[in-house]
């Protein structure tokens, strides 16, 4: 007799318990959950009260997301307009993208979910699990095509749940033990101008290269740091020894 979706979620259970750090976990869900269609996975905490938009890198747990989508989410504050954010608020259990979409009369918000399908987030589903105090987290899983039968979508539930405890243990693990990020001798150059006050145009012109390859620096900065503006980035590099 073939097993129930619930009792062969254990064996994945356990591959995914076997990850020692975020990234083995995050290759271990998407191992998990291929046969599903999931092909990226990204969970965050969502705090109680507001949500401030310099913070927003530090309430990440996993981030196997496009890192060009993360940061255009970040910067052009999508938070605000995300449908799928907006629907998790009292909420707890799954959330299937397409039904948020249909839901959806905001063109803002469906203007950001056809750009998320634009990085490979086609389809998908996010679980709303409570934390503790109140807090919750969102937990995502997306893949070009990931249409899930009632079964299946009781099985990414449950396996959500579990990645969740264990993402959150290994994350709590990763940040007492947190080393400075690597940073090559160009981005630290841009780093020392931007805490100096310096426009993306002075850096240029300072350090002798294009706008595009400024760019391109100061998009690299913010994901090493985890910053959500320049202000930010320079505190971000400060607490972590850089400077």
């Amino acid at each position: 007799m073939p097993k129930a979706p619930l009792l062969q979620s254990y064996d994945d259970l356990a591959r995914i318990d076997q990850a020692h750090s975020l990234e083995q976990l995050e290759d271990a869900i998407i191992d998990v959950m291929r046969g599903h269609g999931g092909e990226k996975t990204f969970a965050a905490r969502i705090p109680l009260g507001e949500m401030r938009r310099e913070d927003a890198y530090s309430y990440f747990i996993l981030n196997r997301w496009h890192a060009e989508w993360r940061a255009r989410y970040v910067e052009n504050d999508y938070l605000l307009i995300d449908p799928i954010f907006r629907r998790t608020i009292g909420f707890f259990g799954l959330l299937r993208w397409n039904e948020v979409l249909d839901a959806t009369s905001d063109p803002d918000g469906r203007r950001m979910m056809y750009e998320m399908a634009e990085f490979g987030l086609r389809q998908g589903v996010t679980v709303s699990l409570p934390l503790r105090g109140g807090a919750r987290a969102a937990f995502s899983i997306a893949g070009r095509q990931m249409d899930l039968s009632p079964a299946q979508a009781e099985k990414v539930e449950f396996v959500c749940q579990f990645a969740l405890t264990k993402a959150l243990s290994l994350n709590a693990s990763a940040s007492s033990r947190k080393s400075p990020p690597k940073l090559t001798p160009r981005e630290r150059d841009v780093l020392l101008c931007v805490s100096e006050g310096k426009t993306d145009w002075e850096i240029s012109k300072i350090l002798g290269v294009s706008a595009s390859a400024t760019d391109k620096y100061m998009r690299q900065l913010r994901l090493k740091l985890n910053a959500a503006s320049r202000a930010h980035m320079v505190a971000q590099a400060f607490r972590a020894g850089v400077f």
